[in-house]
């Protein structure tokens, strides 16, 4: 079994989120709204404590929801800096996929607005793209 973690904030990030739990097992999903992950950010920081973050490592993905190119900049660069798993950035910004992959998204997913269904995210079973 794998975990996955979902950071984000906005109207594409609370859809997914909405969907996820609706449609799918709520127990390999962590998710944390943007605001609350960079307090959890800046305590790391403050605390010079990085510790906290080697956690990441326990999930074999992490989807981040920017809702504009800065949040997006200032979150996959932290991330990557701590994350060695796949990181994947999903977004309704056509351009900044090339920004993304040079501060090490692996993936870069561009949701078209108001597009609602989400067959991108991987099903929990055999044979999965997460397995």
């Amino acid at each position: 079994m794998y975990n996955i973690l979902i950071i984000g904030k906005g109207e594409l990030f609370s859809s997914v989120v909405k969907y996820l739990f609706n449609n799918k097992s709520k127990d390999w999903i962590t998710t944390y709204p943007y605001d609350q992950f960079l307090f959890l950010q800046s305590v790391v920081k403050e605390k010079d404590n990085y510790q906290e973050l080697s956690n990441l490592q326990n999930y074999k993905r992490i989807y981040l929801f920017p809702e504009n190119v800065h949040e997006g900049i200032l979150l996959t660069s932290f991330i990557s800096e701590w994350y060695l798993g796949e990181l994947f950035i999903v977004t309704q910004d056509h351009g900044s996929n090339f920004i993304y992959k040079k501060l090490g998204a692996e993936y870069v997913i561009i949701s078209k607005p108001n597009f609602k269904t989400y067959q991108w995210f991987p099903e929990q079973s055999k044979g999965s793209l997460l397995n």
